[in-house]
């Protein structure tokens, strides 16, 4: 077991197509307008075209979404890792001081500076896809991703390599194991 012993790693999704996403909320937003609304005849509220549109984007919105592949740093570096470790990025980034020499309390409590430590951090957690410098900056650094979406990966990032590593538990496996045979 020890012999196979490899960092962690964790997948997050992210929706690549912006434009899609606003539609989807846009066309949400109709649906439950429309089901608010008291049925004006036999053919009901008119939601059937919304919901069919709702399928529609969300099918195209899974069509652009990659699954973000991160693993977890290795806390020291060998030669020949093309990884920077957990303690050489954090040394790289210490916590700032305020001007007056007293420590920023935010940076204090996370261990690194946060106005430069996340960049290079999520750049080095990020295994798939394999991206060059210039598609890093682009893509993750660059506008082509929301704040959440960032945050997202970088929270993925962080647990990997501050949170704990626990077995994996699987809602919709458990939900699946309650039916009997009796039910």
């Amino acid at each position: 077991m020890v012999a196979r012993a490899k960092l962690p790693e964790r997948t997050v999704p992210v929706c690549l197509a912006g434009d899609l996403v606003a539609e989807f909320e846009e066309v949400d937003r109709q649906l439950v307008a429309a089901l608010q609304r008291p049925a004006t005849s036999l053919a009901g509220r008119g939601t059937e075209p919304l919901k069919a549109r709702l399928a529609q984007l969300q099918a195209e919105m899974e069509d652009n979404t990659y699954l973000f592949r991160l693993r977890a740093l290795p806390r020291t570096t060998k030669p020949g890792d093309d990884r920077p470790s957990w303690r050489g990025l954090t040394d790289a980034h210490p916590p700032r001081q305020d001007a007056d020499g007293s420590p920023d309390i935010g940076d204090v409590q996370s261990g690194v500076n946060r106005e430069t430590f996340f960049e290079p951090f999520l750049r080095a957690s990020i295994v798939d896809p394999v991206m060059t410098d210039e598609e890093f900056a682009d893509i993750v650094a660059g506008d082509k991703l929301t704040d959440r979406q960032y945050d997202q990966l970088v929270k993925a990032a962080w647990d990997l390599n501050q949170g704990t590593v626990d077995i994996p538990f699987s809602r919709a496996a458990w939900l699946e194991s309650r039916t009997t045979d009796d039910e």
